[in-house]
């Protein structure tokens, strides 16, 4: 399985070890009204959630797996191992990007992963050069990345980047 990391950040403005240097730019939902528009958010989450589909869907994916889900609010009517798919995907995606709950999408054959900080890590076998080329025709950067969210990275505490570290 081939996997990236997929952000609205410029990879240029990374350090030698990937740290991410202008820190004036946005990473929450929680920055409408103070860093940028409701309208500057909402077309910056459609493209990250049309990216995550449309990867998914190139590789005929149809239904994703809800696993290590946390949703100490109770702000969502999913359970662990829920099966979801079509426009539930879509919505799920859009509550992580707003940080509403956190869980791992997943199938055997891919994965999405929304990150602290507006990263996102897709796992797929194969990107068609049109899909990628239509992620970075909408401001979006990908590149080759491990997710640091895979259940053996976030039980041992290395948490790859140190993004987050996943509750169990």
């Amino acid at each position: 399985m081939k996997e990236f990391r997929i952000t609205k950040y410029n990879p240029d403005k990374r350090d030698a070890s990937g740290a991410y240097l202008d820190h004036d730019e946005w990473t929450s939902f929680t920055e409408v009204g103070t860093k940028l528009s409701e309208k500057e958010y909402h077309a910056v989450e459609l493209n990250y959630i049309e990216a995550a589909i449309d990867l998914v869907s190139d590789q005929q994916i149809k239904e994703l797996t809800v696993l290590g889900l946390e949703d100490h609010n109770r702000s969502s009517n999913l359970t662990e191992g829920s099966k979801i798919e079509g426009r539930e995907i879509e919505e799920v995606l859009r509550s992580l990007l707003r940080e509403e709950y956190w869980c791992r999408l997943e199938s055997e054959e891919a994965f999405i992963h929304i990150g602290w900080d507006y990263y996102m890590f897709v796992g797929v076998s194969e990107v068609r050069a049109e899909t990628k080329e239509s992620i970075l025709d909408r401001g979006l950067y990908i590149e080759d990345s491990i997710s640091p969210y895979h259940p053996d990275e976030c039980e041992s505490g290395e948490s790859g980047n140190g993004i987050r570290r996943a509750i169990s």
